[in-house]
């Protein structure tokens, strides 16, 4: 099953979190805009197919507090008056959740019981309680492993995945007219299954790798642009090398080696991902402004299904408190054959160089759930850990980057 544990860093230290009510793997994590966290979905049991209806939030949540509590809103569209305790109406895991700018949240798509789901569904935060059934992409008969991206025009990108085999078909989701633009296709990308989106600063969305083929998975170095401003897609440059399973995260870098992180320096960092069998060490940088891609620092080990968030450190100067953005990786898998890690590390935005952090996570954990609380800390939940099978967990981590100290129990080791 899943890990319903959860661990929060707090002034550079990891503390255990409240535990879960049930172990989650392939699940997601959301911060709403009150600053409650939300769990929904998952997988309890191994593989894909015990897809679970649980849903949990933090209530008001402080570091001397930390409760869960199930999700409680209409499971019944028919009936909106009567509040009953449950979670999805849909079991679902390897879903997406995507917080609109009306504050529901939109949870998409998933597996359960050993098919793809194609129902959505929207839940709002508040008033806590209210559930809406949200119209279906009748455009597949269901994705996982997919992805959604929030557009600035507060359309939701949806790419990617697979039912039975890869999917290639793009949708537009908009939220006030609770409907699905299937037309955007032309130069649409080819098929593939997890790979990554990512927001750029030009506006446009990067997506990167991915498995072009479900029956006989290989991994591809092909990305393309989606631009919301025409709706249309072009082909972006290809990355040096093939890879899917990996993390690509929009951060700023001093590639100039001026000393300063200048606003012409967003880059998408890519690491890690699984090729043929492999995991890879290596690493990228693509330039949207000039859409070229570039090597470099490669990953201390080889790594997939691990998780990527920005944190802020004092990097250039400690002594003068000034915080610059930094990409934090947590966990994965090291090895095909689910060798999971404790470990962190963080890329130096300066040298370009990894350096393990101080902390380590309080449980080996790979398809975790990541969120970064208001405050800044990371919150870590969920996931499974080395050996796969029924192995998961229903823990809580959450990490503080001010200080490098562990609290908590001790270590497994790595």
């Amino acid at each position: 099953p899943g890990l319903s544990s959860t661990e929060y860093l707090s002034g550079g230290s990891w503390t255990a979190g409240p535990t879960m009510q049930a172990a989650h793997a392939y699940h997601t994590a959301t911060i709403l805009p009150n600053g409650n966290l939300m769990v929904a979905g998952g997988d309890t049991t191994s593989g894909y197919s015990g897809s679970t209806t649980t849903e949990e939030l933090i209530v008001d949540w402080t570091v001397s507090t930390n409760t869960w509590v199930n999700g409680s809103w209409q499971k019944d569209y028919s009936d909106l008056t009567a509040n009953a305790q449950g979670g999805l109406n849909t079991a679902r895991s390897s879903h997406t959740a995507t917080l609109l700018p009306t504050g529901w949240v939109l949870i998409a798509g998933g597996h359960s019981g050993g098919a793809p789901v194609d129902s959505m569904e929207l839940i709002s935060y508040a008033p806590y309680g209210t559930w809406e059934k949200a119209a279906d992409d009748t455009a597949t008969s269901g994705r996982w492993v997919h992805t959604t991206t929030l557009l600035p025009n507060g359309k939701v990108l949806t790419f990617g995945g697979k039912d039975t085999s890869t999917i290639d078909q793009p949708t537009l989701y908009t939220p006030s007219t609770d409907s699905w633009d299937n037309s955007i296709t032309t130069n649409a990308p080819a098929a593939r299954d997890w790979h990554a989106s990512t927001l750029l600063p030009t506006g446009k969305v990067l997506i990167s790798g991915g498995n072009a083929n479900s029956s006989s998975p290989q991994a591809s170095n092909s990305c393309s642009l989606f631009d919301w401003k025409t709706s249309t897609w072009s082909t972006a440059d290809s990355m040096g090398g093939d890879r899917a399973q990996h993390t690509a995260t929009l951060s700023r870098f001093d590639v100039d080696t001026n000393g300063d992180l200048d606003a012409d320096e967003d880059r998408v960092l890519v690491v890690g991902g699984v090729l043929s069998g492999t995991t890879l060490d290596t690493c990228e940088l693509y330039d949207p402004y000039t859409d070229t891609w570039t090597t470099t620092t490669s990953f201390p080990v080889g790594t997939y299904q691990h998780n990527a968030s920005i944190v802020w450190k004092d990097w250039s100067n400690p002594a003068d408190g000034i915080l610059e953005p930094t990409v934090l990786i947590s966990g994965g898998n090291t090895s095909i054959n689910n060798t999971g890690t404790q470990k962190m590390y963080w890329l130096d935005p300066f040298t370009l160089g990894w350096s393990e952090v101080g902390a380590t996570l309080l449980a080996k954990r790979y398809f975790h759930a990541q969120a970064t609380l208001p405050d800044g800390r990371i919150l870590i939940a969920g996931g499974k850990y080395a050996g796969g099978g029924t192995n998961g967990y229903d823990t809580v981590e959450i990490f503080d980057p001010a200080t490098e100290t562990i609290e908590g129990p001790v270590n497994t080791g790595d």
